[in-house]
């Protein structure tokens, strides 16, 4: 499915055929939908200043949140509710997602290489690519219809035992960005972020023994966070199985 920018914008609140029953995704991604229409919102109607932050707002919450997801993910992975082979592919689009928006948003709209309409263009894109991919992806990997209600909660309770900062207004916010994508943390305003995301990261008790999700230089945003700041060394071993026995 793809949304005209008209239609995107009159999108109120995450639709219900795109609800997966997953507390804290449901929650992020409700979040984005109002960030998205607020930020095409000023980039029409040419208020800079608030386009300026939302984009901000959003490249914070987008890695954030795909953090999150890999984390609950990883669990998942563990306790058998999950192939590996999803949480590879899950982990591979939140890369490709965010080489969308680096090349077709951010980095053209900071470096002032985009126009207004540009931007908007690029800011719809990247919206039809997150819609669709909590239609085909999310919904099929920690939905319903994948994960019963009460396996979910456990999940939930474990992923707030991790103690990851979980939105772009919790301590730690900016420190697991610059963990996770050092270009994005760089082109940040941070004069325009919530003041407590700019304080460090809390202790982290991180799911165990994971080792690295994506092989290669690159590795999952999961791999990064948890070899930089959650010190597991396994996750920049390229060798390494997804779980030690």
């Amino acid at each position: 499915m793809t949304f005209s920018v008209d239609e995107l914008m009159q999108i109120q609140e995450l639709p219900e055929n795109l609800r997966t029953e997953h507390c804290y995704n449901d929650i992020q991604h409700a979040m984005m939908v109002v960030l998205f229409r607020y930020g095409l919102s000023a980039l029409r109607g040419n208020r800079m200043k608030v386009a300026n932050r939302v984009i901000d707002n959003i490249s914070v919450y987008l890695l954030i949140h795909f953090l999150n997801e890999e984390e609950g993910m990883a669990y998942k992975t563990r306790v058998g509710l999950l192939e590996r082979d999803s949480l590879i592919e899950h982990s591979e689009n939140h890369i490709q997602f965010l080489d969308f928006w680096h090349k077709n948003v951010f980095q053209p709209h900071k470096n002032g290489d985009a126009s207004r309409e540009q931007t908007i263009e690029g800011l719809g894109g990247f919206y039809n690519i997150l819609i669709n991919h909590i239609d085909k992806e999310d919904r099929h990997d920690y939905g319903t219809g994948a994960v019963a209600i009460e396996q979910t909660r456990i999940e939930l309770a474990r992923i707030a035992q991790a103690n990851m900062p979980m939105s772009p207004y919790m301590a730690g916010a900016f420190q697991a960005v610059k963990s996770m994508d050092a270009t994005i943390a760089g082109g940040l305003d941070k004069q325009q972020l919530n003041p407590r995301a700019l304080n460090p990261v809390g202790p982290l008790d991180l799911i165990p023994d994971v080792g690295r999700i994506l092989k290669g230089s690159v590795g999952s945003l999961r791999d990064r966070f948890a070899e930089r700041l959650g010190g597991q060394k396994s996750s920049a071993d390229t060798g390494a199985r997804l779980y030690i026995q």
